[in-house]
């Protein structure tokens, strides 16, 4: 039961580290432009791990109940078979950093599971969520409003500001939304606190339709569906949810105008919502459906992106996501069991795509999972999501408003992440695990003992000061030329050789630290396409040969390798 909202100063203490960790993911999106990249996120998640640490010495933290434990446990094993498949991985480095992504995941479930007691408190959580999400938003509006060069921030007519992908900027945006929506149904709050939060929904809505993610209105579109069928709070929310819409697709010329330069009702009872299927179905077989018109719709999702004269990227049709699944289903069934490795996705998909694209990952959390880590990944990633889940269901339908919260951007995150990679993003990922903690927190519960308590902060910080910190320093040392502790701090990474080639002072020295860095990632095209150019200054023409024939080998479709050969004197 939600009660009387009643944000006292207990309730915001107990609040304040499950929205330092929101502050960070925002910092991660805003500061840092949503890098997948270590060295840009690794800062952050060493404050979370020490922030963990204060939480569990403080004396107050709460104990877990089972089905939380399991998922913490299964999350740190997850990041555990992430780093033993560094022994094969195509990348080490990056499987590394997968490794501590997932335990910056666990410490974002933990924190609130440990913090959060009364519904107020989970409730202020959410609304943390939900405010975040929209002062994003509403903050890309402001630079795109005052700033010059606002065509920088936009990709192909999409919004890519301040992360540079547009999808992973749209689910920044949309994990606050039904946060924001259920904080604007609560009759409890304040009239004030009410328009805030609608308005910080129908901020979010508009930041998604800039950015114009086809993954995330499906997502948002399958999330809407289970709140509306599971909640019994369905009625409440249906007002905000609508004017949101409303408010945000009335300036939807506006708000998509840019990608143009560049090239519903919802349910009020059961009836009407099966009258309403009833009319749509009977509209799409008298004006869209014709025979032959699943096979034109599976053309257009198996072959590349055209636009035609769309309106707007929602309505471009074509995909890569065809191929890209194909390649990751194709890896799993050879490598079943352990998978290719962590991060190994990229490499794999160059030497066997069918398209011009060059994805990092399989744009899907399952796939990612079974082809880098195989079963045993894919069990593990269940078991660090399922049982935390499941109870928020069971709230929900008590008429628990901060489980609702986080059903319902859980379940829109979880679509969205089954067709992108925004699991690799932090900026998106952290929020979702503070949900499910602050979804799944409070009750009755004991305190934490200091037997567990003590040894669990220890390990919190050896986590964050010995993990997290020396390739983060590392990677400065490089950017400061300090390649010799640099490499010593992390050896897994190739960014000191590569930075020293860069600065070596002949050909033949930069071809011999390329070649160290080749060493250690093998199956890297680039390393061995860099490799071939450096022996080419060099004079090496038979060893420049080697290496782009390996590069060749490694990615068939990349032309500048061809053009690489071709620039080869003959003999």
């Amino acid at each position: 039961m939600g009660g009387l909202l009643r944000f006292d100063t207990g309730t915001v203490a107990r609040t304040l580290p499950t929205a330092a960790l929101v502050a960070a993911a925002a910092g991660i999106a805003w500061l840092a432009n949503g890098s997948t990249s270590g060295p840009d996120w690794l800062p952050y998640a060493l404050l979370a791990g020490l922030l963990l640490a204060v939480v569990l010495a403080s004396s107050d933290a709460s104990r877990p109940r089972g089905n939380e434990l399991v998922a913490l446990g299964a999350l740190v094993l997850l990041a555990g078979w992430a780093a033993l498949s560094i022994s094969w991985s195509a990348v080490p480095p990056l499987a590394r950093d997968e490794a501590l992504l997932t335990l910056f995941y666990a410490i974002a479930l933990a924190v609130p599971l440990l913090t959060l007691r009364t519904s107020g408190d989970r409730e202020l959580a959410c609304g943390a969520v939900a405010s975040a999400s929209g002062l994003l938003a509403i903050g890309s509006g402001i630079v795109l409003r005052s700033g010059g060069h606002q065509l920088d921030h936009f990709y192909l007519g999409r919004l890519s500001y301040p992360i540079s992908y547009p999808n992973a900027l749209a689910a920044v945006f949309l994990i606050g939304f039904w946060p924001a929506v259920v904080l604007a149904s609560r009759r409890t709050l304040p009239v004030v606190a009410r328009m805030l939060a609608l308005a910080t929904a129908t901020a979010i809505a508009s930041g998604w339709l800039t950015a114009q993610s086809k993954g995330g209105i499906v997502a948002l579109a399958a999330s809407a569906a289970l709140v509306f069928g599971l909640s019994p709070m369905r009625l409440r929310l249906l007002p905000p949810t609508l004017i949101a819409a409303a408010l945000s697709a009335s300036a939807y010329r506006p708000l998509t105008a840019p990608f143009r330069t560049e090239t519903v009702a919802n349910v009020w009872s059961a009836g009407s919502f099966l009258a309403a299927v009833a009319v749509l179905v009977a509209v799409f077989f008298a004006r869209v459906y014709h025979p032959g018109w699943l096979d034109e719709k599976w053309r257009a999702f198996t072959h590349a992106p055209s636009s035609g004269n769309t309106s707007s990227h929602l309505f471009q049709l074509g995909s890569y996501r065809y191929d890209i699944w194909r390649v990751a289903v194709h890896q799993f069934e050879h490598h079943p069991l352990a998978g290719i490795g962590s991060r190994g996705f990229g490499p794999a998909y160059l030497q066997n795509r069918h398209s011009p694209d060059t994805p990092a990952r399989a744009h899907s959390v399952e796939l990612d999972a079974l082809s880098e880590l195989g079963v045993v990944g894919f069990a593990l990633l269940l078991l660090a999501i399922v049982p935390v889940f499941v109870p928020v269901v069971a709230r929900m339908r008590a008429r628990d408003p901060a489980a609702t919260a986080a059903f319902a951007g859980g379940a829109y995150w979880l679509v969205h992440a089954s067709v992108d990679w925004i699991w690799t993003v932090p900026a998106c990922g952290v929020p979702f695990f503070l949900l499910l903690g602050a979804g799944n927190s409070g009750g009755e519960r004991r305190t934490l003992a200091r037997r567990a308590a003590v040894p669990a902060a220890v390990a919190a910080v050896l986590v964050a000061l010995v993990l997290f910190v020396p390739p983060w320093l590392s990677a400065r040392l490089t950017d400061r030329g300090q390649i010799h502790w640099a490499k010593r701090l992390d050896p897994l990474s190739v960014d000191p050789y590569v930075a020293e080639a860069a600065r070596a002072p002949t050909p033949r020295a930069a071809a011999s630290l390329l070649a160290q860095a080749v060493r250690k990632e093998p199956r890297v095209v680039e390393l061995r396409f860099d490799l071939g150019l450096a022996y080419q200054r060099a004079h090496e023409l038979r060893k420049a040969r080697a290496a782009l024939l390996e590069a060749k080998r490694l990615d068939p479709r990349e032309l500048r390798i061809d053009e690489a050969f071709k620039s080869l004197p003959k003999r």
